[in-house]
């Protein structure tokens, strides 16, 4: 005998869903989380600017420092220095989704810089002791015995823990 209860319930169709829930994370990531850090630093900035808070030169320079450093230690195989300007509670984005700090230093393993640089760096300061920066960047390189070539846009969150420059976010964006 029929259920009459389901009778005239309307039909909905199931679709398929994302096999795996990295693409779910990486999409959920470009259109929802990026506007988000976008949105907030441009926020902080006008707020800065607002306040007539100085440019922050020395600050801005010391990231960028930093920032090129931690790719000059991919360029030279350097992982343990790279894993130094890393907290450990940093977390990545890129186009495979997110990674923790031990994940990423799994997938650099393998993972050499030939050349690079950096164009258009923008900078936030945060606080005294903290900023993000975004710029684009060209990089050349080897993964797992494959050369590469790629144009992404990095964004970065910095912040001196206990007297140490530490990384403690980063995203990477495929330039179009």
């Amino acid at each position: 005998m029929k259920s009459r209860i389901f009778a005239n319930a309307p039909q909905y169709r199931v679709l398929p869903s994302t096999p795996f829930p990295s693409k779910r994370i990486a999409r959920a990531t470009t259109y929802v989380v990026a506007p988000i850090v976008a949105v907030l630093a441009i926020f902080l900035l006008n707020e800065k600017v607002a306040a007539g808070e100085p440019a922050h030169t020395e600050l801005m320079d010391e990231i960028i420092s930093q920032e090129r450093a931690g790719l000059e230690a991919l360029k030279k195989g350097d992982l343990a220095a790279f894993a130094k300007s890393t907290s450990d509670s940093a977390i990545f984005i890129d186009p495979h989704g997110l990674a923790t700090k031990d994940e990423v230093m799994k997938n650099v393993a393998g993972f050499k810089l030939i050349d690079f640089s950096m164009e258009n760096v923008k900078f936030v300061p945060v606080s005294k002791n903290s900023g993000i920066i975004a710029y684009k960047l060209f990089e050349k390189g080897s993964s797992h015995d494959h050369e590469f070539t790629a144009v992404v846009y990095v964004g970065s969150f910095w912040s001196k823990e206990s007297g140490e420059w530490r990384c403690l976010f980063s995203q990477e964006t495929i330039a179009k």
